[in-house]
């Protein structure tokens, strides 16, 4: 756990412990304090987790750590975190392998986890490698990678393995003549003879034989799924949608560009999956007014059951209401020609549509309805907003729908929905302390708030908050600043601020700093060696999840929001 450090009566800061760092790179995926848009997790070297590793004693101890954090859901990526468990493998003693391997399959779910897991594996990471001089796997590896098709129940198996098919280089082929698994029943036989094989092998080992009712129906979906993969006939494709409860990733990309394949699909398609089809649904004319795509849509964004179970984030439903609402998206630039293939790449167009009044006013609703899937911190916040012009000019990285202020505007309302202590003010000119009232309420509009953010500005201090309510003799938990790039220089830095606050002020020994740049492409704020700073570079639909984690110390009270599916 992280350990006050009184520097002097004036100071006060906390320092990371290694098992602190390293929830810090499986939450934010960096080991430095600073949450980025499109974290690139393949550029740190992890180094905290090699060295704990590396002794021994603390191997098991991460591996339960891993372990805890990817079941109970707490990481909105899995990335760091299996980077970790292969590091385990690589380098751990007997004992922190054994656990490790022995946790994979709770920990890489879905077929995508497990082909990264094995790349990470087969790269060496921490060396040495797992694989040895004549290229097969040892005994454990094997063993681990068969167990995690051998554990599955059949029919969830095979539309695991159809829907993820191969990913990182890799493919259940791949797996199979590497570990050569053996099937334990009839239904896992199928499986593994139609994989390897095909479907006309598959069929010809079955036949004659007495199967089960079980087994009849699990050869009936790999038909389905084997027919839709290789056809053109549009009714076949649909008819097998709706029986065998086929997704998107089952249909061929040549017809994925019809409005009969996502009628089938959309009925059984999960909540967030629609919304992240929301525009290509809309751009094949399927949510007209009246429509059944429409009714169906409304239906689910009027469900709250639904929303709860989907956790999904106002700040997803309010970026994905802004793009829906704006009737188009934006087209993709060609790839660089390399000189190969069949021509130069061409542009990819945007996707147009006319907005649905009623799908917008759904939206809406499922904007407020989704803040009471929230859990509060209980914890007491003073948020400071830039509200200079730039901050309504250009778009925010890492969320191109909204502009600075929208974005603070947004999480300024997740605080004020979800937590019963909150001070909200603005950096404001013609002011004794800089820093303006803004009136925000838990019922608060996005409208009125929006309203209540047009006052005169004033330069952004990231030190202002701490020394106002130093000032002030005002306990907080957690100071938030927002802006659109880096502040403006001033005579005491925030990390000073901070300490000397934590210092002054009863109540304030634990604060914590949140700086959120939304417009920047990388910034410098808070001290590295402080447990309780943050820099947040730019503003990604899962940044609110990485607050949320980071107030809380990375422990796992919660489940994240929304987490991805690849």
């Amino acid at each position: 756990m992280v350990k006050k450090v009184t520097i002097d009566p004036k100071r006060v800061t906390w320092a990371l412990e290694d098992m602190d760092k390293l929830k810090r790179y499986i939450c934010l995926g960096s080991e430095t304090p600073t949450a980025r848009v499109a974290e690139d997790h393949e550029k740190d070297h992890c180094e905290n987790v090699i060295q704990m590793v590396k002794t021994g004693s603390q191997g098991p101890q991460v591996v339960e750590l891993l372990k805890e954090y990817s079941v109970k859901g707490y990481v909105a990526c899995q990335k760091p975190l299996i980077r970790c468990l292969a590091i385990c493998v690589n380098i751990g003693d007997g004992e922190t392998k054994k656990a490790a391997l022995k946790a994979m399959p709770e920990i890489c779910r879905i077929p995508t986890d497990l082909f990264l897991f094995v790349q990470y594996c087969v790269q060496g990471l921490g060396q040495p490698k797992v694989k040895n001089e004549n290229g097969s796997w040892g005994r454990a590896m094997r063993t681990a990678v068969s167990q995690w098709y051998l554990t599955k129940e059949p029919k969830n198996l095979a539309y695991l393995m159809t829907k993820y098919r191969k990913r990182y280089g890799w493919s259940h082929v791949n797996l199979f003549n590497l570990t050569h698994p053996k099937p334990t029943n009839e239904a896992m036989a199928a499986i593994f003879t139609y994989e390897m094989k095909g479907l006309e092998a598959m069929t010809s080992k079955l036949k004659d034989k007495n199967l089960s009712d079980d087994v009849k129906d699990l050869v009936a979906y790999l038909k389905a799924v084997h027919e839709v993969k290789h056809s053109t006939d549009i009714h076949l494709i649909t008819t097998y949608i709706e029986e065998h409860s086929l997704v998107w990733e089952h249909v061929p990309s040549n017809t994925l560009k019809l409005k009969e394949v996502w009628q089938a699909l959309l009925p059984k398609m999960p909540t967030t999956a629609m919304l992240r089809n929301l525009f290509r649904l809309a751009a094949l004319g399927l949510l007209q007014p009246g429509s059944t795509g429409s009714t169906v849509v409304i239906e689910r964004l009027r469900n709250e059951s639904k929303l709860r179970e989907a956790r999904i984030h106002p700040f997803n439903l309010l970026v994905t209401r802004k793009a829906y609402n704006k009737g188009k998206t934006s087209g993709k630039p060609a790839r660089p020609f390399t000189g190969k293939g069949k021509g130069k790449p061409k542009e990819k167009q945007g996707k147009e549509w006319t907005p649905n009044s009623d799908i917008v006013k759904a939206l809406d609703e499922a904007f407020y309805t989704s803040f009471k899937c929230l859990k509060p911190t209980k914890k007491s916040y003073l948020m400071a907003v830039d509200v200079s012009q730039t901050m309504h000019r250009g778009r925010v990285n890492g969320t191109k729908e909204l502009c600075a202020i929208e974005a603070a505007a947004a999480m300024a309302m997740v605080i004020a929905r979800s937590e019963e202590k909150y001070e909200f003010v603005a950096f404001a000119k013609n002011h004794p302390d800089g820093l303006s009232p803004v009136e925000l309420r838990s019922d608060s509009t996005w409208e009125d708030l929006m309203l209540n953010l047009k006052v005169q500005e004033g330069k952004t201090d990231c030190a202002l908050p701490m020394l106002w309510a130093k000032k002030h003799q005002k306990p907080y938990d957690v100071f938030m600043v927002f802006t659109d790039s880096e502040t403006l220089p001033t005579d005491v830095q925030p990390k000073d601020a901070l300490a000397e606050y934590r210092a002054a002020v009863k109540g304030g020994e634990e604060a914590r700093l949140v700086v959120c740049a939304m417009n920047s492409q990388g910034f410098t704020i808070a001290d590295p060696n402080d447990a309780r700073m943050l820099d947040v570079v730019g503003f990604a639909p899962d940044t609110p999840e990485k607050i949320h984690q980071f107030v809380l110390d990375f422990n796992p009270d919660f489940q994240p929001a929304m987490q991805e599916d690849p």
